[in-house]
């Protein structure tokens, strides 16, 4: 059975990226022979050879910060209140320590002496070059490799480089990150009013008019209107009329005219901005921003499609003059499950370390939530919240909805609701909210209750901000042409003017928000930050304090700006503590291995005095939670706090290592990041596409690879079955599989059991790190489920009706055996609809039959007696296949 919220859920839009190869040939602390192989083929994808080897590719080349592990203590250090070092951010000569200079200027002298093309270099650690494919893999030791499911193609990569560092070169991110993934327009709106054949209200209103809801006006009133400051925004691809459209923007608003620039990161072609859609996103983030701190300098950050994140935001870092970076994009957590071990590790961990370094400059990093709900860019909750708005380092903004009454300018704030439930790539269903599987917890979300049976990941989003299309806010888009947009890619930059607005009223730069923001919000809860009280994302409920739909709510710029000067008076003093993790060899690795021995050293000081007695532990946490702690002693000789522990089993994936204690009272927290053991490759199940684990012939397959690419030797690896309960709101485990590595394949087989729920299922690994959500049965998340208007948040009246409309889609698995069958269950279905009260109790049902044009259509009514309130709406979809003797 599937079940759907009447308010629903949409599906993501997959955003992936390429595989790296890596040239260490020793792997540190590890006994392991360095192999590597072709990268699998995802599912449907076949190879297809090598590239031309005269085409001209782009390549990025990875150099490991120095010290990297101390970095992050020193990103908490200055963002967190009543730190010595709170605001005492990095300079840009005293950055230059995390620099890996020597083996910088080797590589660089040698790209020269081979004759290729240097586009740009950031923090002396991060080299992106252009040259020939036969170059590339004649000097730099790497080979391409091209995959295709017929319409599609792509290349990555793969093998030992000649030079000792990552190499990256793949076009996949110009293919799935071809458009904008948190935008909503006016036609997004129309189109889908149309496909459905429904009434859609169409009402905006200028950003300016949210000025006063965000009390920005009363730090207006003192003079500041984010004069001196610079907000930088993340875009991708170009808008070759920005500058005229924010001239007739700020022609049409009254705005004044402020310094606005753009910098391309890589080639640049704005041209292709029109084509993809960015234009219309560069408009909406520059417009939005420059609406909330009208006098701040804006510098638009373009990068080239083909870039990774972290060598963007290493260049950004570089750079470092701008106060925030708005990011108004996603890559959903379920499309990790694609991802080998380089690839997630440069786009996750590398980019992570990245964003600390930055926050350590002192720069504010914000990213959209996205605009699916609670489990719309997923095959269940799990997986929906994405990268980067999941990194500690970046604030989370999701989506409100924001309703002003012209003149006397009089508003009211709820969630950004679904409206239904809402099909695949559909990208309009509500604020993004929910639990991460990759990103453990924060220090700074401690408190914080995490769901039952959900894992011990961040909750996201931090904050929230306007974003509802339902109404949306006016734009001047290319053509200088008034459109309406929402999404919370409004929200972030609307959230960075706000933040640019704060950092010049303190004369300073906020730095990395979050820890600010938490301890704002348990101190002056309902001034500072508004909380928002009404509102859903499916499954989440918006509440009085922090929830899944906005999280702490909406910022007040005013409020806060007060709170935020007094709080180095107001939080009590802490020590200063920096964390270094070493393995057996005395240095610091890329990654641990579970069962390896972890030594942790902690610098331990208060106002510059070491600090030689108290009580100090170190906390191993992931996304199980906390999986170690040990008891640090102090050595007079190295005048550190140290202990060892060997890591356990369950030591997988993204680990944070804080050391915690007190000295005289004084307590203080210092933290590390990095990664341990092997990275599941899921080939299938897939996310989205469904299968029938029931037939039998349901296979997994999966491929295990470290950070540096090469494969595990052992020969199972282990998953755990998990099945998502709708009516519950729980993740139960179901059984423990085992994969066989199979020596013909070259991965690791195992078969879902015939036991497996219908609905939506996740597999987790065991002893390697990586899940996949997936659906088992007849996929239904391509029927609308709809009020009769079109709005948001969604609503029925008692008597009204639900209406159900669309198609559904046959397991993959059953094709396989019988293409007649899979045909015949897309017309021969029978699908029933319940509608289901707060209590679990169904107070209506219907049939939804399939209508001539071969569309299922039905209508379900809503009781006239029925309470007003929240109601989930069940589908249930059933095929009696005679020729296999079986239901699906």
């Amino acid at each position: 059975m599937h079940g759907k919220n009447i308010l629903g859920q949409m599906l993501s839009i997959l955003l992936l990226l390429s595989f790296l190869t890596v040239g260490f040939t020793v792997l540190a602390g590890h006994s392991q022979t360095p192999l590597f192989s072709l990268p699998k083929a995802p599912l449907g994808f076949t190879y297809k050879g090598s590239l031309n080897p005269d085409n001209k590719v782009m390549f990025a080349i990875y150099i490991p910060l120095k010290n990297f592990d101390e970095l992050y203590s020193y990103a908490l250090a200055v963002s967190q209140p009543g730190n010595p070092l709170y605001h005492k951010f990095l300079t840009k000569s005293q950055v230059q320590q995390f620099y890996p200079k020597t083996q910088f200027d080797k590589i660089m002298s040698q790209l020269n002496s081979d004759g290729f093309k240097v586009i740009y270099t950031a923090a002396d650690s991060v080299i992106v070059g252009e040259g020939t494919v036969s170059q590339i893999e004649k000097d730099l030791g790497v080979s391409f490799a091209v995959y295709s499911n017929g319409t599609t193609s792509y290349y990555v990569t793969y093998g030992q480089p000649t030079v000792n560092a990552f190499v990256y070169s793949s076009n996949i991110s110009d293919i799935f990150f071809s458009h904008p993934s948190t935008l909503i327009t006016k036609h997004d709106i129309q189109k889908l009013s149309q496909e459905v054949n429904q009434t859609a209200p169409k009402e905006a209103y200028w950003p300016t008019a949210l000025q006063k809801v965000y009390n920005a006006t009363y730090l207006y009133s003192l003079g500041d209107m984010g004069q001196g400051k610079t907000i930088g925004i993340l875009d991708f691809c170009g808008d070759p009329y920005i500058f005229q459209q924010l001239a007739y923007f700020d022609k049409v608003t009254g705005l004044p005219s402020t310094n606005f620039t753009v910098y391309p990161i890589g080639p640049y072609n704005p041209s292709r901005g029109i084509e993809t859609g960015w234009a219309g996103e560069i408009s909406l983030d520059v417009e939005a921003s420059h609406s909330i701190a009208p006098k701040a300098n804006i510098t638009l950050f373009i990068a080239n499609l083909n870039l990774p994140l972290s060598a963007v935001i290493a260049c950004i870092d570089s750079l470092d003059n701008v106060n925030t970076v708005s990011q108004s994009f996603s890559i959903s957590e379920s499309s990790f499950s694609t991802f080998n071990g380089p690839l997630f590790y440069s786009c996750v961990v590398l980019t992570d370390e990245y964003y600390a370094l930055g926050s350590a400059e002192g720069i504010t990093f914000l990213a959209s939530s996205g605009d699916a709900g609670g489990q719309g860019y997923s095959n269940g909750p799990l997986g929906t919240v994405g990268y980067p708005a999941d990194s500690p380092f970046v604030t989370a903004v999701g989506g409100t909805t924001t309703y002003i009454s012209f003149p006397e300018q009089e508003y009211y704030q709820t969630a950004w609701s679904n409206y239904g439930f809402i099909p695949n790539h559909v990208n309009c269903g509500g604020s993004t909210g929910g639990v991460s599987e990759i990103e453990p917890k924060p220090w700074y979300q401690w408190n914080l209750k995490t769901p039952l049976s959900y894992p011990s990941g961040k909750l996201l989003p931090d904050i929230s901000a306007n974003a509802n299309v339902y109404p949306g806010i006016d734009i001047i888009c290319p053509g200088n042409i008034t459109c309406i947009i929402g999404g919370t890619s409004e929200a972030s930059p609307l959230t960075a003017g706000m933040v640019v607005l704060i950092d010049s009223y303190l004369n300073t730069s906020l730095g990395m928000l979050n820890p600010l923001l938490y301890d704002l919000a348990n101190v002056d809860y309902g001034k500072a930050i508004t909380p928002i009280t009404f509102g859903y994302n499916i499954p989440w409920i918006a509440s009085y304090g922090y929830n899944l739909v906005t999280g702490w709510g909406t910022i007040n710029v005013g409020e806060f700006a007060l709170d935020a000067k007094q709080v180095t008076s107001t939080a009590p003093p802490s020590l200063d503590i920096s964390v270094v993790l070493q393995n057996d060899t005395g240095k610091t690795p890329l990654e641990f291995y579970p069962g390896q021995t972890m030594y942790i050293e902690a610098s331990i000081s208060y106002n510059k005095l070491p600090v030689t007695s108290g009580t100090f532990n170190a906390i191993i946490e992931s996304t199980q939670g906390n999986i170690s702690e040990i008891s640090l002693k102090y050595s007079s000789i190295t005048g550190m706090w140290g202990g060892n522990v060997t890591l356990p089993s369950d030591a997988q994936g993204i680990l944070y290592i804080y050391v915690t204690g007190s000295s005289d009272g004084i307590s203080g927290l210092g933290w590390a990041e990095t990664f341990s053991g092997y990275f599941i490759t899921f080939i299938s199940p897939q996310t989205f596409v469904p299968t029938y684990a029931q037939l039998g012939n349901d296979y997994i397959e999966a491929s295990i690879t470290n950070v540096y690419g090469m494969p595990s030797l052992s020969p199972t690896i282990s998953v755990m079955l998990y099945s998502y309960s709708i009516t519950t709101n729980t993740i139960l485990p179901i059984k423990e599989l085992t994969l066989q590595f199979n020596q013909t394949l070259g991965i690791y087989v195992g078969v879902l059991p015939n036991t497996t729920s219908v609905g939506n299922d996740m597999l987790e690994g065991i002893n390697a790190f990586g899940f996949v959500s997936f659906a088992n049965g007849i996929y239904l998340q391509n029927l609308f489920i709809l009020p009769p208007v079109i709005a948001e948040p969604g609503s029925v009246a008692p008597g009204q009706q639900v209406i159900i409309e669309g198609s559904i889609q046959s397991p993959l698995n059953l094709a396989m055996i019988s293409p007649f069958t899979a045909e015949d269950l897309l017309f021969g279905t029978n699908i029933t609809a319940y509608l289901v009260n707060s209590q679990g109790k169904v107070i209506s049902k219907a049939l939804i039959p399939l209508n001539p044009a071969g569309i299922f259509l039905g209508y379900l009514n809503i009781p006239t007696s029925a309470p007003q309130g929240l109601y989930t709406v069940l589908l249930k979809a059933s095929y009696d296949s005679l020729s296999l003797n079986t239901y699906v």
